[in-house]
């Protein structure tokens, strides 16, 4: 470019001007020898290949010899335009500004301001000083817009291309500056003018009518605007085909719509065809990817995936370095990881993000701009979350309030919101309860029933009718939170894995717990009033990902076609999953790798199963009615009680509580509270005590009666007259067997009351064990034949795993008794007992496993909300064929773990029958129990489930399993049998170690 500045009047010094003529005159006579034209041609050939680089070099060595030769022609003036857009391509907005100035300035002198190549210039030194990120030349690109297209509509006959191209230019301009009226005018308009003739001016048609959806979705109207891009859409396809970036803009908006919507899997499926058309036409090396890359993580940010902050990040680098920095490109990016931040609570890290990002929008772009009224809205969030300082908030929000009063949309509900939300926070009643009922008004008008963070905003307004005593009120907005978390996780999970659906949910449990929890413990004279609706939102929550799961397993099993491939290829990958995940760093020191590469294999996969149940959404399970209806399911003498884990409130004495809801019978008025303020004591030292008694030996240990007195005591004031108790257990109430609890009168629970264990509270009561079984077919396996030379790491502690000869006596015995009812029994052992074996039978009525369990603690001090859905590779039965497992191989290796049993085909399965030590323990996770074999038996589709609670001894085991079978096949339900089983082994050993460590799931 040396040349062209000599030439341009930016001297460096006095003699800056003779380098530049000695390498003009040097090159001037092959420059005059070369046609004017072969410049233009093959500048116009680079650019038009996307090579931008080489057009901007051709331009430099042509504009030279084109004014030596001519002087500052047209033809000097065409080069010199391709010049400034290739500069601008490789965003050098500097020399591309340049170019465009003096382009414009030679075309009023040689052609004037009415002629289309000067509107051309114009708009080109327009969207340069549009995207300067320079608030005075933002401002000149406006103005010099608006007077070109002022003096164009005094023409008599104006040119509808120079219209058009006009009208895209300023239009842009309009909808950042919030300027909607004159956007409508000026794009009627030009669409009226054009009427009829639509086909003749395809491209200024169709980012015109873009400019209009555009507005609609500017201002917050996503379900106006969603229409107009449909059709935005269709056109550019038709005009230009799929994969031009005019039909990407469209389908980015269309994802956009949707995403604010809560239209999550149109959401992404629009994303995906957007950076698919993009990548297509434009490779990824271009600012448009990273800027519809940027978008596509608002989808992982809105429904809480980490994965967000990664395509964050990246987006802003790529943006940064590609568009050298220019703001325009990066300051929406910007925007978007503070968000990510501020939702994370790493409030540090989210104030420099929106702080640049707000001062662009604000400062450049104008206070008119809904970026710069939204971001200013994300600082009060810094505001109360971060510096406590409500008054700061209140401070931002209230012009913003002002400035958006007349025009009341979604903008305006947007910052009602956040007052409403700030003055709760400042203990401000009356003013949170107005602001909050007006957003919700305004809210639902534009959006309908449901709206983005609608649940964060019917929880103020129930907490607040809750504080004024308003129970009814409460219930409703309470009813209604409920009803707005069921259709987003209706919309999220047809998109997501099981570790995404968590994060869904855990992000719903925060927004209803960290509220309710600690007003309910903090508020013993409220308890009454909050324990309906606390009741409710365990009817709700509780077993949620499980029973997704469990639709995703059946729907794949039943599925064909492409379902039935995508179902194939997740369970392959879950049995390499599983296998890799054995392995010891000895055997593999890759292990760890091979092991991350599978797991995001089989979320990929799963997230696709999902994407083609169509309707996943709609077949979930109905939410329950309410705790009426399930005291209506109550007969006499029975009760339901539902534990439930809450946050405290973060108080360092009682970071968390338990609390059990009470529906004493039929006639119960009103869920009853019991209120465990000790959390911890109950996880730790009083668990410690119950585990030592009940896993003892020892006949006369003392025992404590400090366990009874924590974990039933309270409960039994409530349970007079009651004999059967439905039990939904959280937390360490998993942990427990409440039969082996023993009274001070040294007598144990199991003689008082029936206590049926359920998944969840809304699962009660079902009878059960009365229908003809569907499958009278038997698998039974035991003592299977382990390997002498154990492979390294084939067991947890490396030791041999001993022969089982009482299970095989088991097995036989049970396989007897099913034979004698008519069953068909498959019985296996020895080397025949192979994990191959298991996965490879057929559907059964009864599968009954007995050898050696394992459940591998996870020693890491996470939280309960941290719970990975792998974490069911933790629990594993050990089977024949483990000396087959060396390096590389990937067929069964004799572990079979808790992640592949759920792969199993079980559904009609009338019972299925662990017995191994811990088969009935697993991590656990809040509001949906232990994830081991409990859980994966149930997803698998079995009816009911027989799993131990800690080693149990074989000799009594295998009579322990032959009398449970003799009850259940003489015609007792299978709960009953188990009832009577624990019972005959209670007289017969005394010790609850005999008769206490198999816990009963099902019917």
């Amino acid at each position: 470019m040396k040349l062209f500045l000599a030439f341009r009047g930016r001297p460096t010094g006095h003699c800056a001007w003779v380098p530049a003529l000695f390498l003009l005159l040097s090159a001037l006579p092959s420059a005059l020898s070369q046609p004017s034209g072969t410049w233009l041609a093959d500048a116009e050939r680079a650019y038009r290949s996307k090579q931008f680089g080489l057009a901007a070099r051709i331009v430099e060595e042509g504009l030279p010899a084109l004014e030596a030769a001519n002087g500052k022609d047209t033809n000097y003036v065409e080069l010199l335009v391709l010049g400034g857009r290739a500069w601008y391509q490789l965003h050098d907005l500097p020399q591309a500004e340049q170019a465009m100035l003096e382009a414009l300035s030679l075309r009023e002198q040689l052609q004037g301001k009415s002629h289309s190549k000067y509107i051309k210039e114009a708009f080109n030194l327009a969207t340069i000083y549009r995207n300067s990120g320079n608030p005075e030349k933002y401002r000149q690109g406006k103005a010099l817009l608006r007077d070109a297209y002022n003096a164009l509509k005094e023409q008599p006959a104006p040119n509808p291309e120079d219209e058009g191209r006009l009208v895209r230019g300023l239009g842009s301009y309009l909808i950042e500056g919030g300027e909607y009226e004159a956007l409508e005018s000026v794009c009627q308009a030009f669409l009226q003018s054009v009427n009829g003739q639509e086909d003749r001016y395809p491209n200024e048609v169709v980012q015109v009518r873009y400019n209009l959806a555009r507005a609609a979705y500017d201002q917050g109207l996503w379900r106006n605007a969603l229409p107009l891009f449909q059709q935005n859409l269709a056109e550019a396809r038709r005009a230009f085909g799929p994969n031009h970036l005019l039909a990407a803009k469209p389908l980015r908006a269309l994802a956009a719509c949707c995403l604010y919507l809560g239209l999550y899997g149109e959401a992404e499926a629009y994303f995906r065809e957007a950076l698919a058309v993009c990548e297509q036409a434009y490779g990824k090396e271009d600012v448009n990817y990273y800027l519809l890359l940027s978008d596509y993580a608002k989808l992982y940010m809105e429904l809480g995936w980490p994965e967000a902050e990664s395509l964050l990040l990246e987006s802003l680098r790529q943006l940064d370095s590609l568009g050298k920095g220019n703001p325009a490109l990066t300051e929406e990016a910007r925007y978007n990881l503070g968000i990510y931040y501020l939702q994370s609570g790493n409030y540090a890290a989210a104030e420099p993000q929106l702080n640049e990002a707000n001062a662009y929008f604000c400062h450049t772009l104008g206070p008119g701009n809904m970026l710069c009224i939204h971001s200013t809205g994300q600082l009060t969030l810094l505001d109360v979350g971060w510096k406590k300082d409500v008054r700061a908030a209140k401070e931002r929000l209230l012009p913003l309030a002002e400035a958006l009063r007349e025009a009341a949309g979604p903008a305006y509900a947007s910052v009602l919101n956040l007052m409403g939300r700030a003055c709760f926070l400042a203990g401000e009643w009356e003013d949170a309860r107005r602001y909050s009922r007006e957003a919700l008004g305004l809210y639902r008008r534009h959006f309908g029933d449901h709206f983005d963070k609608e649940g964060f905003l019917l929880s103020r307004l129930a907490l607040l009718a809750f504080r004024e005593e308003d129970t009814a009120g409460g219930m409703a907005f309470f009813r209604q939170m409920l009803d707005a978390a069921q259709w987003r996780i209706d919309m999220a999970f047809a998109i997501a894995s099981d570790a995404e659906r968590q994060r869904i949910v855990e992000g719903i449990r925060q927004m209803v717990l960290s509220d309710f929890g600690p007003l309910l413990y903090q508020n013993p004279e409220w308890r009454a009033a909050l324990a309906p609706a606390l009741l409710e939102w365990s009817l709700f929550s509780k077993s949620l990902l499980e029973q997704a799961q469990v639709r995703a397993e059946q729907l794949g099993r039943q599925g064909k076609g492409p379902v039935a491939e995508v179902y194939r290829q997740w369970l392959e990958t879950r049995e390499r999953l599983a296998h890799w995940n054995t392995l010891s760093r000895l055997e593999y020191p890759q292990q760890s790798d091979k092991v991350e590469e599978l797991q995001q294999q089989a979320k990929v996969l799963e997230k696709d199963l999902s994407r083609h149940l169509a309707g996943f959404e709609s077949r979930a399970a109905p939410r329950p009615a309410g705790w009426q209806q399930l005291r209506q399911g109550l007969q006499p003498g029975e009760a339901l009680v539902d534990i439930l884990k809450l946050p405290a409130g973060g108080r360092e004495q009682a970071p968390f509580y338990y609390v059990a809801f009470i529906l004493n019978g039929p006639q119960a008025t009103a869920p009853e509270v019991v209120v465990f303020p000790e959390g911890q004591a109950l996880e730790g030292r009083l668990f410690r005590l119950y585990f030592l008694e009940v896993s003892s030996r020892n006949a006369t240990l003392e025992v404590s009666p400090d366990p009874y007195a924590a974990f039933w005591a309270p409960l039994e004031p409530l349970l007079k007259n009651i004999r059967t108790v439905y039990w939904s257990p959280d937390g360490v109430f998993h942990k427990l067997n409440p039969n082996a609890l023993r009274r001070p009168d040294g007598t144990y629970l199991l003689d008082y009351y029936d206590i049926r264990a359920l998944r969840h509270p809304a699962a009660a009561p079902q009878a059960g064990g009365t229908e003809r079984p569907r499958w009278k077919r038997a698998l039974l396996l035991a003592n299977p034949a382990f390997p002498a030379d154990m492979p390294p790491g084939f067991t947890p502690d490396g030791l041999p795993l001993p022969p089982l000869p009482f299970a095989e006596r088991e097995m036989n015995a049970v396989g007897r008794l099913l034979e004698q009812e008519g069953w068909e029994v498959r019985s296996l052992s020895g080397g025949d007992a192979t994990e191959e074996a298991v996965k490879r039978t057929g559907p059964v009525g009864v599968l009954h496993l007995a050898t050696h369990g394992h459940f591998q603690e996870n020693r890491r001090p996470a939280p309960e909300t941290e719970v990975p859905p792998l974490s069911m590779l933790q629990s594993m039965l050990f089977l024949a064929g483990g000396q087959g497992r060396r390096f590389g191989f990937e067929g069964e290796d004799g572990i079979l773990t808790a992640y592949e049993v759920m792969g199993l085909p079980l559904d009609g399965a009338e019972l299925a029958v662990l017995s191994a030590c811990r088969s009935g323990q697993g991590e656990l996770a809040a509001g949906e129990g232990a994830y081991g074999f409990q859980r994966a038996l149930r997803i698998a589709g079995a009816k009911a489930a027989l799993l131990s609670l800690w080693d149990v001894e074989d000799k009594a085991t295998a009579e322990w399993m032959a009398a449970f079978y003799r009850n259940w096949l003489s015609g007792l339900s299978k709960f009953e049998a188990y009832q009577a089983t624990q019972r005959a082994m209670r007289d017969q050993y005394g010790l609850p170690f005999y008769w206490a460590g198999f816990v009963f799931t099902g019917e």
